[in-house]
């Protein structure tokens, strides 16, 4: 934080690589651990990049709205190329046992679902959301690898569970808001309008990510994900609390909390075959693989 303060900015880049290495190296899965092996530099490069698009737009709509609007539709229409190169960067920069995952250019697919979901949702008035995120989860999970470990979304996870997900936080937050109207009157229900929906929707996303997280399979391997919404609410508001108290003092500590009791509640179910013979298998098929995408950089948006 330091250093980034100190240098306006310049170095998140590398401070983003220290951490995510501190991260990784300290997550273990039987016996071995996770590594980060990203460029600062390319990192440094989208930024600047995504910036000089972001400062363009604002500028030309300045001096002339039409061209500013133009240079906005522009940025539009590279956003879906932007999200798989990114996604492609960082899994491509991240290993366990040495072994890198990866991520396929599916350009075409993110085009359909990114703006064809997006004028769905406006012409369903929102209806198909949950349906969008799901074909955006599929389509994340079913393109990504470890190795040559090609990672699937088992078929239990279905745009029927994203629904019933989006049901559920709906219905919360309709009966929440109407006994807090019923007991404290609309002008105090008016003041924790912004804290319900905030917890709602902090639910919603955790629910969602255990939903997918536990319906990875990757090749003959699977994953399960143990994590209890209530508690994780609980972790995500205490944080929020301290990392504010703190003027942003303990966000670390924070980051922590919340990653180890996240990870501390995942489990891998490994084939019979077991992980060391996968792990040793796959670095002789996958060393012709290279650095395939090792020339692409990260614009640090993600999905």
């Amino acid at each position: 934080m330091f250093l980034t303060i100190l240098t306006l900015g310049l170095y998140s880049p590398w401070a983003k690589v220290r951490r995510l290495k501190y991260l990784y190296r300290n997550t273990h899965l039987a016996g071995g651990s996770f590594d980060y092996h990203a460029n600062p530099v390319a990192i440094l490069k989208g930024r600047l990049i995504a910036f000089a698009l972001l400062l363009g737009s604002t500028l030309l709509y300045q001096f002339d709205p039409f061209l500013g609007v133009v240079f906005a539709l522009i940025f539009l229409l590279i956003y879906p190329w932007m999200l798989v190169r990114s996604r492609m960067f960082n899994l491509h920069n991240t290993s366990y046992r040495n072994l890198r995952f990866g991520f396929a250019p599916v350009y075409g697919e993110a085009y359909r679902i990114i703006f064809g979901g997006t004028l769905l949702s406006v012409l369903t008035l929102g209806l198909a959301i949950p349906a969008v995120r799901y074909w955006r989860a599929r389509m994340q999970v079913n393109h990504s690898r470890f190795g040559s470990l090609g990672m699937r979304l088992h078929e239990s996870v279905t745009g029927k569970r994203f629904y019933g997900i989006y049901f559920e936080a709906f219905a919360a937050i309709f009966v929440v808001s109407f006994l807090v109207r019923f007991s404290i009157g609309d002008a105090t229900a008016q003041l924790l309008s912004t804290p319900i929906y905030l917890a709602v929707f902090l639910v919603l996303n955790d629910a969602i990510d255990r939903l997918v997280i536990g319906g990875i399979q990757i090749g003959r391997h699977s994953l399960h994900c143990g994590w209890r919404l209530p508690r994780l609410l609980w972790l995500r508001l205490t944080n929020l609390a301290a990392i504010l108290l703190s003027l942003g003092l303990l966000i670390p500590w924070a980051t922590i909390r919340l990653r180890r009791y996240q990870v501390a509640h995942l489990e891998a179910t490994l084939s019979a075959s077991g992980l060391d013979e996968v792990i040793a298998v796959q670095q002789e098929e996958v060393s012709a693989l290279g650095d395939e995408v090792g020339d692409a950089f990260d614009y640090d948006f993600g999905f």
